[in-house]
Order: structure tokens, then C-alpha cells, then sequence
């Protein structure tokens, strides 16, 4: 008698019938200009890549305690923790059987996904780490942990593609890993600033609500690297929201966005972004004359990324 999973099943329904721009899906459509791919194959990957984002916006959200995702609220919310983290714990485990299907047993492939997904855990710990511990770290101490949390699900994705290409070119696997690191941190960078600054964003997930969580976000970290008497205004406001519920008060919000302006670390941010579009497209025409053919269909999606 087969087993009733509808309990199982609504909160993963629910997260994958959220609005979506589905990048992840047109960068592996994008990248498979170079992969040549069988319609199967990029389905399967497709889909296990979508699996896996969808479960850990899950655990992001609980973790966050983020009330809203994409405009409506997350799916902590409407069925409650226990069930949804039981969920995104079931929907991660599910897509090593499914990369197993899709790559018969391939240690390569499970290789892959095992390192990948340590990869992405430890850098989602300290995240979660340094707000626990209201703890500043270092530019490069960021950098390297968006590397894990962001970067490696980008990563994952070129590498179970060079998999499943049979490819082992190392030059290529090099060059497209890099670019994959770097899309990753870009990526997450981009969203930091654009939860700060940007009112769609605010529309979908509310005012500033990274400021609710005392997250330390790309702008907050330059902000206590650029001008250290701000540091301590914002550790307090951070470390005060142990102590309450709700997130931080509009005032407080306001406060800490005039800190990141008048340290120019929102200048300083946007600076950067604009230098990791410039390396990205460098590296695009690199990856184009390695694998001798152009793909302005990636082109496409680094223009509405920055736009």
C-alpha cells in the first residue's frame, strides 16, 4: 500500500508555486549552449537544481524567521516549522536520488553533490553564526562565506553539467568554476543592495528586512570596515533585536541606512557590483573562445541581472 505524502508534499508545493523569475533554470538553459545536453538531462538537472534552492529558501526563511517570500508569506508560515523544515530536510535528501537516477551510479556525480552541499551548509552556519553572536566579520570573511552559501549551488550546477557532458577538460572545469564563484557572490552581493535600496524588493519582502534580522550584509560589513565609529551604533541596534519581536523599528532602520550612507558604503557597494558585471562579461568572452562558441543567451541574463 503506497504511503500518503500529501503532509509531506504541501509545503514543497507551496514553495515552488510562489512567483519566480527561475533564473537558475535559464542559466542552466543558457549554459547548455556549451553542454549540448539531451532534453531529458537538462530536465532532470533542472529540476533536482530547482529542488534544492526551493528547500533552502525553506531553512532561510525559519532561520531568518522571515515572515514573507516573494511577496507572500513563507512557507514556515502557513504550515508551521516542524513540517516545513521536515519538508526541506526530505526535499535535499531527495535530490541525491535523483542525481542517481539521472547519472546511474556515478561517484562522481554523488562526489559532487556531497561536497557541494557541505559547501553551502558551512557557509549558511556562519551567516547564522555571526548574527547569533552579533558579530562583525571581515570583508573577506563575507566574500568567503557568500562563496559557500551562494556561490557553491551556482557551482554545483556547472559541475554536475561537465558530469553528466562527460567532459574533463581541466582548463574548461577551471575557467567555468570560476565563473560560476564569482556569478554566486555577484549574485548575493546584488541582493543585499537591492534589499537595502530597491522598492520592488521592499514590496515583496518588506522594509529593509534584512536590517530586521541583523544580518550582516555586504554594505553593513564595508560600513563597520570604513568607518568604525559607526560599528558600535550598530551592534547595538543589532544586538537589541534579541530582546524583541517584530524586527527593527522603521526609526532604527532609517538610522542605520543614513550610517551606510555617510560611511559610503552604499556608494562603495554599488561601486563593486558594477566591477563584478565588467569581470563577469570578461569572463563570458572568455569561456566563449574556450569552448569556440558564443552564447548570448548568458549575455542576456548578466544584462537583465544588472539592470
Amino acid at each position: 500500500m503506497e504511503k500518503d505524502t500529501k503532509a509531506l508534499d504541501a509545503p514543497k508545493e507551496y514553495i515552488s508555486s510562489l512567483p519566480s523569475k527561475n533564473v537558475r533554470a535559464m542559466l542552466l538553459s543558457a549554459l547548455n549552449v556549451w553542454f549540448h545536453l539531451s532534453a531529458a538531462q537538462l530536465a532532470g538537472l533542472t529540476e533536482i537544481i530547482s529542488q534544492l534552492h526551493n528547500a533552502s529558501l525553506i531553512l532561510d526563511d525559519i532561520q531568518d524567521q522571515s515572515p514573507m517570500r516573494r511577496g507572500q508569506p513563507s512557507t514556515h508560515m502557513v504550515f508551521g516549522v516542524g513540517l516545513s523544515t521536515n519538508t526541506a530536510t526530505f526535499m535535499i535528501v531527495e535530490t541525491l536520488r535523483k542525481v542517481d537516477l539521472l547519472v546511474p551510479q556515478s561517484h562522481q556525480a554523488q562526489e559532487i553533490m556531497h561536497t557541494g552541499l557541505k559547501t553551502l551548509f558551512t557557509g549558511q552556519s556562519w551567516d547564522l553564526y555571526w548574527k547569533s553572536e552579533n558579530h562583525c566579520p571581515t570583508r573577506e570573511q563575507y566574500l568567503e562565506m557568500v562563496a559557500g552559501k551562494t556561490g557553491a549551488l551556482f557551482q554545483l550546477v556547472a559541475r554536475l553539467m561537465f558530469c553528466l557532458a562527460g567532459s574533463e577538460s581541466a582548463s574548461l572545469i577551471e575557467a567555468c568554476d570560476a565563473f560560476m564563484h564569482d556569478l554566486g557572490v555577484y549574485f548575493q552581493v546584488r541582493d543585499d543592495h537591492r534589499n537595502l535600496q530597491d522598492a520592488s524588493y521592499t514590496a515583496q519582502k518588506g522594509f529593509c528586512e534584512d536590517l530586521d534580522e541583523g544580518k550582516f550584509s555586504y554594505p553593513v560589513v564595508l560600513c563597520c570596515e570604513i568607518n568604525y565609529l559607526f560599528k558600535k551604533p550598530i551592534l547595538e541596534l543589532f544586538g537589541g533585536l534579541k530582546h524583541r519581536k517584530g524586527g527593527m523599528e522603521p526609526e532604527d532602520k532609517r538610522k542605520v541606512l543614513a550610517m551606510l550612507d555617510k560611511s559610503g558604503a552604499m556608494e562603495a557597494t554599488e561601486i563593486a557590483i558594477k566591477a563584478w558585471e565588467d569581470k563577469l562579461l570578461k569572463m563570458v568572452a572568455e569561456l566563449e573562445k574556450q569552448f569556440g562558441c558564443s552564447n548570448p543567451a548568458l549575455r542576456e541574463i548578466l544584462e537583465k541581472l544588472a539592470a
